[in-house]
């Protein structure tokens, strides 16, 4: 008797652990949805960085030509740490695109959870990268607006 109380006993306990674990089990189709949808999320911050990367290379040229023009050293100093800040922000996005995994390659060899969270902190990532050329962008247009009201007088 203690024998088919046993024998039962087990039974129910891998029934049940069957049933939670199939319920554990997400649906990969889903799983590979979400990770699409974060994915497209991080490459749009991407995309509004990069759009100002030609106003990066367009303010950095213009400035290191026409610095010289401001009068006075604390413009000048002002002129050289946008210029700085526009090489910067400028590294940020090359170095984070060329760090970036793609999400192809994560789902060959990660789980959902690892890919969820990667991106995650990738997204946290680029869109710091972005206000940074944001910010970087709005200071060397601020000092060439200096430099131009410079040659008016």
């Amino acid at each position: 008797m203690k024998l088919i109380n046993v024998f039962f006993l087990s039974m129910a306990i891998m029934i049940l652990g069957s049933c939670a674990n199939q319920q554990a089990k997400a649906d990969p189709k889903a799983e590979m949805a979400e990770e699409q949808a974060l994915w497209d999320e991080v490459m749009s911050f991407h995309d509004q960085g990069m759009s100002e990367m030609k106003d990066i290379a367009a303010l950095k040229k213009y400035l290191s030509g026409n610095q010289d023009k401001l009068t006075d050293d604390n413009s000048k100093k002002i002129a050289e740490m946008a210029i700085a800040k526009l090489d910067e922000a400028e590294k940020g996005m090359w170095d984070w695109m060329h760090d970036l995994v793609k999400l192809e390659d994560l789902q060959k060899d990660k789980t959902h959870a690892e890919i969820m969270a990667y991106l995650t902190t990738q997204k946290e990532v680029v869109s710091n990268v972005k206000e940074q050329i944001k910010a970087s962008v709005a200071s060397g247009k601020q000092v060439r607006t200096l430099i131009k009201e410079e040659e008016q007088k």
